[in-house]
C-alpha cells in the first residue's frame, strides 16, 4: 500500500474517532446557517476582448453577447481576495456557497472523514473551457440551459442567493440567475437536512417568454483523482463525447476505461443503457468515493470526463490549478447527452431533485439509495465448500438496531443487528460458505429499522443487467442511420426536428424544404419552418408557413398560437386575438392563450376581463408564474389587495427569487425590508435591472421601469461600469412619459459610456431604446455601433450594415465601426477590397488590436492573396511576437506554399495556449505530417512515414490541442494502413483499416458525415473486402457533393468540389478529379486538402 494512502487512512481514523465521540449523544437538530468570508488567491486577466464575437471566421472568439478574457494573467501571480460566503452546516456536512462565483457550490466538507467531497482548487485559475475562456474547474456546478460551463467571473452574470428555512429544520441556499442566452429563469438549490449526510440539489427553470426555448441541464461535479480512482457507473453501453461512437463499457479493445489510470488520453462518454439510479467515482486507495442518486426515469443522463493520466494531462492541469492536482468530472444530466436539447414551452417550467454524498470505508460501491450505500462482493467456490460473501454498508443517517439480512438460493447467509451510523461504516465477511454459484444466486440484501420497516432492499442480478434498460431516446442510437433518400416523409421531418433542437438549424431547414418537394402541403414541415422563422424574428415568413398548416389542419392549436404571436409582432392585435380563440380549452397552449388574452385586456384597461382570463390561465397551469404575477397586478388595480398578496405568495412558494413578485409585493405591502430584498436581488447590476424593467415596459408601466432601473443607477457594483443600453433604456421610458429633458440627459450619458461593456446588447427589447437614441442624436456612434451589433446578432444583417455605415459618416475615426463594417462587408459578399479598406483603416486607428490583423490576414488568405497576408502578419508579429493566431496564420501560409520545413519550425518553436474543442491548429499539424509522410512513403522510408503519422495522431503537448482517446480519424488511419501494407505488415495494416472505418454505419445525413475525412472510411472498407458498405458510402457522397456544388457558402462549395474530386479519383477519372481539385482551390484558395492533393503531398496521390 502506498505511504500516502496509509497516511490518509490514519487521518480518516482520527477524524472518525473524534466525530464519533462528538456525536455520540447528539440528535438531529436545526441546520446552522451563517455568513462570513473566504480568502481565495485569484489570477487576474490582463484584459478583455471588447469587439463582438459576431463573425463566423473571426479570430475574435467566444459566444455572443459576452466578450472574452485575455491572457496572459497580470504579472505577480495570484492575489488574495476576500469573498462573501454563505455557510450551511449539519452534523455531517458543511456547505460553502460563494455567490460571486456563480451557479456552483464552492465546497462540501465531509466532517466525518475530514476532507472535501468534491475537487476544491487551491487557487482561482481560469480554464478556457467556456465561451469567455474563464471557467473555474472543480466544485459542483450547474450547466445550462445553454451548453456551457459556468460563465460567472467577478460576479457577472449575477447569481442572487437566498436562504430558505424548512419546517424539518433544514435549510436551502437558492442561487438564481437569468440565463443570458435563452433568458430563462434558473434556480440552483442546495439543501442540507438535519441528520442526513447528503446534499440535496434541486433545479428549477422557468420560461417567461411567449415562445418556446431550448434547454439542456447538467450537474457537473469535479472529483479529486488518483491512480486508484474508478468511475462507478451502472451502464454497459455508451456514446462518445465528441465521436458519437456507440461502444461498450467499461471494456473497449480489451482495456477497462472505468479506471482512471487506464485513460492515457482525454475521454468523455455518456451512458445509454443506464440500469440503476446512481453514478460516481471511488478511490480504492483512499477508500473514499463521491456519488449521486437520482431517479433515472427523470434524470436520464450520466457522463464521465477525464483529461487522462498521460503526460498531456499534466500540461492541461497547469492551466487550471497550481497545486491541487488532477481531477475528473462526474456529470448528471436531465437529458441523455450534452448536445441533447429539448423544448420548454412558453410559461412552463422544468425541474428535478437529486442527492450527492460521500461513501467511505466500505471498499467500493455496488449500489446505493439516498439513505444507504452497499458494497457486496461475492466469491463463489466452484466446489461449493469455501465461498465468501463480503458486505459493507455506509449510511447517511442514524439507524439504531438495524437488522441486516443476506439471503440466497441456499438460504440465509447473514442476519445481524447493528447500530448503523454515518460515523461508522459497517462491514462483515462470511467465510467458508457451502455453496457454489447456483447456491449464491437470487441473493438479496435487506436492511430494516428497529420498527421493522424496510430501509433498503436490493436483489443482486445473476446476469449482467446491461444492454437492456434503454429508453426510447437511447435505443435508436444502436441502430444504423439512414440517408434522406431512404427515409419516409415523416422520418425526414422528424429527423429535421431533432436537428433544430440540436442547433443544426440550417441542415434542418434543408431537409424540411426537401420534404415539401414531395408533399408541398405537409403540415409538420410547414409548422417547423414557421416556428424557425418566428424565432428568427421573421413574422411574415412565419405566417406564410403557418397559413399552410391551418389550411390543411385548422385544428392545429400550435399553429394558431404561433400565428397569433406572429400577428402581434406585426402589430395586428385584432387578428392575433381572433387566432387565440381558435385554441381549444384542453390544449397544451390553453393556459398561454388565456394569459395573452388577459394581457390584452390589461392593456385595454379592462381589469375584470383580464382577471377572468388570468384566473383561467392559472387554473390550467398553476406554474404559469407570468399569469400569477399579472393577475396580482390586476387584483391590485381592482382594490383586492388580499387576493393580490395570495397570488404573489403563491409565486414565491414556487420561485422564492422571483423579482417581479417581490417588486409587486413591495408596492402592495410597502416596507423597507421588501424593497431591500428587491434591491439585493438586482445585485446593483444594470443587466438584472434591465430584465425586470423589460417586464414593466412591455406592460406600458414606464414609471415602474424607471423605479427599477434607478435602484442600480449608482453603478457601485458594476465591475465594468454601467453599459450604454442601460442609459438608453432609462431615456426611452422617460421619453414615453413625456419627460424629454430627463431623457436627453440619459441619452447623453449613454453616448459617453461606450467603454463600459459587460455584455453586448442581446435583448430584442433593446431595439426600441437604441433606435430612439439614434433618433435623438443621429451622430451617436455608441448607439449606432450597439444597434448594429444587436441587429447582426438577430440576423438582420443588412440593417446592421446600414447602422454601421451611417455611424461612420459622422464618426470616421471610430475603430469599432470600421472593424465591424469591414468584417460584415466580407461575410455578406461585398468583396475583399471594400472589406479590406475598412479593416486597414481600423488597424490605423488601433494598431494594438492584434485580432484585426489576424482577421484581415485570414480574409486575404481566403482570397488567395497570400503575399498581402504574409506582409500583414509580419507587421502584427512585431507588435505581438508570441500571439498564437499570428503564428497559426504564418503556419497556414507555409503549408499553402508547400514549405513544410518552415511550417514545422513554427510548430516546434512556439508554445500555444490550451484549446478545447478547437481543431484548426490540430488539423494544420496533421496536414504537415501527412505531407512529410507522403514524401517519405514515395522514397520507401516506411518507418519514417509511420513516425510522421504517429505524430499526426498524437500531436506534441506544446500545441495545446485536445488529446481525445478515440476521436475518429479515418484519413490518418487509412494512410497508416497504406504504409503498413507497403511495408509488408499486413495484420497491422488491416487493423489500421478497421480503425479508419469504425463507425461508418453511423454516418448521418449531413456534411458532418459526407466529407473528405470520412471518404477514407469507404476506401478502408474496400481494403477490408466490405465492398457493399464502401459503395454505399461513395454513392451517397457523390450525390451529396454534387448537390452542394452551387451552395451559397464558398467553404462548403469548395469542400463539395474536393469531395467529388476524391470520388472521381477512386473511380479512375483522374482528369475530372484534377479539374475539380483546381476548382476547389479557385473557390477557396486556402483549402489545404485539394492543394496537398494537387501537389501530390499525400500518400495516395493522383496518377500522373
Amino acid at each position: 500500500m502506498k505511504s500516502t494512502t496509509v497516511c490518509r487512512l490514519i487521518v480518516r481514523m482520527f477524524f472518525l474517532s473524534l466525530f464519533s465521540a462528538a456525536t455520540a449523544a447528539a440528535s438531529p437538530s436545526q441546520v446552522d446557517v451563517y455568513e462570513g468570508t473566504v480568502e481565495l488567491p485569484v489570477y487576474e486577466f490582463s484584459g478583455r476582448e471588447l469587439q463582438p464575437p459576431l463573425f463566423e471566421h473571426s479570430t475574435v472568439e467566444g459566444t455572443y453577447p459576452y466578450p472574452q478574457f485575455l491572457r496572459p494573467y497580470r504579472p505577480g501571480g495570484p492575489e488574495k481576495r476576500s469573498f462573501r460566503a454563505v455557510f450551511v452546516e449539519n452534523e455531517y456536512l458543511k456547505m460553502t456557497v460563494v455567490p460571486e462565483l456563480g451557479g456552483r457550490i464552492y465546497s462540501l466538507y465531509d466532517k466525518v472523514n475530514g476532507r472535501e467531497v468534491f475537487y476544491k482548487n487551491d487557487v482561482l485559475k481560469w480554464s478556457g473551457a467556456n465561451p469567455r475562456r474563464a471557467w473555474l474547474v472543480g466544485n459542483i456546478e450547474i450547466t445550462g440551459p445553454y451548453d456551457h460551463h459556468t460563465l460567472t467571473i467577478n460576479g457577472e452574470p449575477f447569481w442572487f442567493d437566498r436562504v430558505i428555512r424548512h419546517p424539518d429544520g433544514g435549510a436551502s441556499v437558492v442561487l438564481s440567475s437569468i440565463d443570458p442566452f435563452f433568458r430563462m429563469k434558473v434556480n440552483f438549490v442546495a439543501r442540507l437536512t438535519p441528520g442526513l449526510a447528503a446534499m440535496e440539489i434541486g433545479v428549477f427553470c422557468y420560461n417567461p417568454h411567449d415562445g418556446r426555448r431550448p434547454y439542456m441541464f447538467w450537474i457537473n461535479a469535479g472529483v479529486t483523482v488518483d491512480r486508484d480512482t474508478r468511475f462507478v457507473y451502472p451502464m454497459t453501453r455508451t456514446i462518445g463525447h465528441t465521436t458519437a461512437e456507440v461502444a461498450g463499457w467499461p471494456y473497449y479493445n480489451g482495456v477497462d476505461f472505468s479506471w482512471f489510470k487506464n485513460n492515457r488520453h482525454m475521454l468523455g462518454v455518456f451512458g445509454i443503457d443506464i440500469y440503476d439510479n446512481f453514478l460516481g467515482a471511488y478511490d480504492y486507495g483512499d477508500d473514499y468515493g463521491t456519488f449521486r442518486w437520482a431517479d433515472r426515469r427523470v434524470v436520464q443522463g450520466m457522463k464521465t470526463w477525464t483529461w487522462g493520466a498521460g503526460e498531456r494531462a499534466g500540461h492541461v492541469a497547469a492551466n487550471y490549478t497550481d497545486n491541487a492536482g488532477p481531477y475528473i468530472e462526474i456529470q448528471s444530466g436531465r437529458n441523455v447527452w450534452d448536445g441533447h436539447y429539448e423544448w420548454l414551452r412558453p410559461h412552463t417550467w422544468e425541474g428535478w431533485r437529486e442527492w450527492w454524498f460521500p461513501v467511505a470505508g466500505i471498499g467500493g460501491m455496488t449500489t446505493t439509495t439516498v439513505d444507504l450505500s452497499l458494497n457486496l462482493q461475492v466469491e463463489p467456490d466452484p466446489g461449493g465448500r469455501n465461498s465468501e460473501v463480503k458486505i459493507g454498508l455506509c449510511v447517511r443517517r442514524e439507524i439504531p438496531s438495524a437488522r441486516i439480512s443476506v439471503t440466497a438460493a441456499r438460504g440465509e447467509i447473514l442476519s445481524v443487528t447493528a447500530d448503523l451510523s454515518p460515523a461508522r461504516p459497517f462491514g462483515k465477511t462470511v467465510n467458508n460458505l457451502r455453496a457454489d454459484s447456483a447456491g449464491l444466486s437470487r441473493m438479496q440484501v435487506t436492511v430494516t429499522d428497529a420498527a421493522g420497516d424496510t430501509v433498503f432492499s436490493w436483489n443482486r442480478p445473476d446476469l449482467s443487467p446491461g444492454g437492456r434498460d434503454y429508453t426510447i431516446f437511447t435505443e435508436q442510437l444502436e441502430r444504423p442511420t439512414r440517408n434522406p433518400g431512404e427515409m419516409t416523409l415523416e422520418e425526414l421531418v422528424l429527423d429535421a426536428e431533432t436537428k433544430i433542437k440540436e442547433m443544426h438549424t440550417q441542415s434542418a431547414v434543408s431537409q424540411l424544404r426537401r420534404a415539401l418537394e414531395t408533399d408541398p402541403g405537409y403540415t409538420r414541415a410547414h409548422l417547423n419552418l414557421g416556428l424557425v422563422h418566428y424565432e428568427r424574428g421573421r413574422p411574415d415568413s412565419a405566417l406564410a408557413h403557418l397559413r399552410q398548416v391551418l389550411d390543411r389542419d385548422p385544428y392545429n392549436d400550435e399553429a394558431s398560437y404561433y400565428t397569433a404571436l406572429s400577428l402581434f409582432e406585426q402589430g395586428d392585435t385584432a387578428r392575433a386575438e381572433r387566432y387565440l380563440y381558435y385554441i381549444a380549452r384542453p390544449d397544451k397552449y390553453y393556459s398561454q392563450r388565456e394569459y395573452l388574452l388577459g394581457r390584452l385586456a390589461w392593456h385595454r384597461g379592462e381589469f375584470e376581463t383580464a382577471a377572468g382570463h388570468l384566473r383561467e390561465s392559472v387554473r390550467a397551469n398553476g406554474y404559469n408564474l407570468s399569469a400569477r404575477n399579472l393577475l396580482a397586478m390586476v387584483f391590485t388595480e381592482l382594490g383586492r389587495g388580499g387576493d393580490a398578496r395570495r397570488e404573489l405568495e403563491a409565486v414565491l412558494e414556487i420561485d422564492p427569487t422571483s423579482r417581479w413578485a417581490v417588486a409587486e409585493l413591495s408596492r402592495l405591502a410597502g416596507g423597507d425590508s421588501l424593497e431591500a430584498r428587491l434591491a439585493e436581488s438586482l445585485g446593483g447590476q444594470a443587466q438584472e435591472a434591465l430584465e425586470l424593467a423589460a417586464v414593466y415596459r412591455a406592460l406600458g408601466l414606464h414609471e415602474r421601469a424607471i423605479e427599477v432601473l434607478r435602484m442600480v443607477e449608482d453603478g457601485r457594483r458594476e465591475v465594468w461600469g454601467t453599459p450604454p443600453v442601460y442609459y438608453y433604456t432609462l431615456a426611452s421610458s422617460c421619453r414615453a412619459l413625456g419627460r424629454f429633458s430627463e431623457a436627453g440627459e440619459y441619452f447623453a450619458r449613454g453616448r459617453t459610456s461606450g467603454g463600459n461593456l459587460d455584455r453586448f446588447p442581446f435583448r430584442r427589447e433593446s431595439l426600441r431604446p437604441l433606435n430612439e437614441a439614434i433618433a435623438h442624436d443621429p451622430s451617436d456612434p455608441v448607439a449606432r455601433f450597439q444597434l448594429g451589433c444587436l441587429l447582426y446578432f438577430l440576423e438582420r444583417r443588412e440593417d446592421a450594415i446600414f447602422q454601421w455605415e451611417q455611424g461612420l459618416r459622422s464618426n470616421p475615426g471610430d475603430f469599432s465601426l470600421q472593424r465591424s463594417l469591414g468584417m460584415a462587408y466580407y461575410e455578406n459578399g461585398y468583396g475583399i477590397e471594400p472589406a479590406a479598406e475598412h479593416l486597414e483603416r481600423a488597424i490605423e486607428l488601433n494598431p494594438d488590436h492584434v485580432r484585426t490583423f489576424t482577421d484581415l490576414g485570414f480574409l486575404y488568405s481566403r482570397e488567395g492573396q497570400f503575399d498581402r497576408q504574409l506582409t500583414l502578419l509580419r507587421r502584427a508579429l512585431e507588435r505581438a511576437p508570441g500571439d498564437d493566431r499570428i503564428i497559426e496564420g504564418l503556419i497556414a501560409t507555409n503549408l499553402v506554399a508547400g514549405e513544410l520545413a518552415a511550417a514545422e519550425s513554427l510548430f516546434t518553436s512556439h508554445k500555444f495556449e490550451q484549446r478545447h474543442r478547437d481543431y484548426s491548429l490540430r488539423d494544420k499539424f496533421r496536414w504537415l505530417q501527412y505531407g512529410f509522410a507522403a514524401r517519405e512513403f514515395e522514397r520507401g522510408g516506411y518507418d519514417d512515414a509511420l513516425e510522421h503519422l504517429r505524430q499526426a495522431q498524437f500531436p506534441p503537448s506544446n500545441l495545446g490541442v485536445d488529446d481525445f482517446q478515440f476521436q475518429s480519424a479515418p484519413r490518418l488511419h487509412y494512410y497508416r494502413g497504406l504504409v503498413l501494407e507497403a511495408a509488408g505488415r499486413d495484420s497491422e495494416a488491416r487493423e489500421a483499416f478497421q480503425q479508419s472505418s469504425t463507425g461508418w454505419d453511423q454516418l448521418a445525413v449531413d456534411r458532418d458525415s459526407w466529407n473528405s475525412r470520412n471518404y477514407y472510411m469507404a476506401l478502408s472498407l474496400e481494403k477490408l473486402g466490405e465492398t457493399a458498405g464502401s459503395e454505399r458510402i461513395l454513392a451517397s457522397m457523390k450525390v451529396f457533393a454534387s448537390s452542394q456544388l452551387e451552395y451559397h457558402r464558398r467553404d462548403h462549395r469548395s469542400d463539395a468540389h474536393y469531395l467529388l474530386a476524391l470520388v472521381h479519383k477512386r473511380e479512375g477519372n483522374s482528369a475530372e478529379a484534377a479539374r475539380l481539385l483546381r476548382e476547389a482551390v479557385r473557390i477557396m484558395p486556402d483549402n489545404l486538402g485539394p492543394r496537398f492533393e494537387l501537389r501530390r503531398d499525400v500518400p495516395d496521390p493522383l496518377p500522373e
